[in-house]
């Protein structure tokens, strides 16, 4: 269970790219940034989760493609992704790796202010944590729900999007923020 609970904690977080600009998207180019297919390149830095288990520091790993296709208001994403784990709670340290492989779809709608609002409408896939708890070796798969992908990619709410040259997509949210290219 704690395994389960870190990485749907961890969300799109280790996948959580990051580090862009934080200005709103332009009328003239929301329609290039709002369709088309865009493969992530980096998320948000480490981040600790808090689970019923303790805090656990997750990032990204190098590695994994994950690819965000925008429609006419939808959204869907395919994520082969690792990311690296480690932290302490009441049943021992623990450290290792989850591996993410699911795919999810939902809409957004452009807003006045030049924010999206995203919503999840669904998703599949599994993840699967590989390491030790309390220096035990542990292997734990289970099925993604659509809670999951906001507690791994933060997709969820508001974004605020920047398109700049390249193309180049970031969507900042809440809790992370996403870079892609196309």
């Amino acid at each position: 269970m704690m395994v389960r609970r870190f990485v749907a904690t961890v969300g799109i977080l280790g996948v959580s790219a990051a580090g862009l600009g934080t200005g709103a998207v332009a009328p003239a180019g929301a329609a290039t940034c709002y369709s088309g297919t865009w493969r992530m390149t980096e998320a948000s830095a480490n981040r600790v989760v808090k689970t019923p288990y303790g805090r656990l520091t997750v990032a990204p790993v190098p590695g994994g493609v994950v690819r965000l296709t925008l429609g006419t208001g939808t959204w869907s994403l395919d994520v082969d992704k690792s990311f690296s784990a480690t932290g302490s709670g009441p049943l021992g340290n623990a450290s290792g790796t989850v591996a993410v492989d699911t795919i999810a779809n939902g809409t957004f709608k452009a807003k006045p202010n030049g924010s999206l609002a995203v919503r999840i409408s669904a998703a599949s896939g599994t993840a699967t944590f590989d390491g030790t708890v309390n220096g035990t070796p542990t292997h734990y798969p289970y099925n993604i729900v659509k809670n999951d992908v906001n507690a791994y990619f933060g997709i969820k709410g508001k974004a605020i999007p920047t398109c700049s040259a390249g193309p180049r997509l970031s969507l900042r949210f809440k809790t992370a923020t996403l870079s892609f290219v196309r």
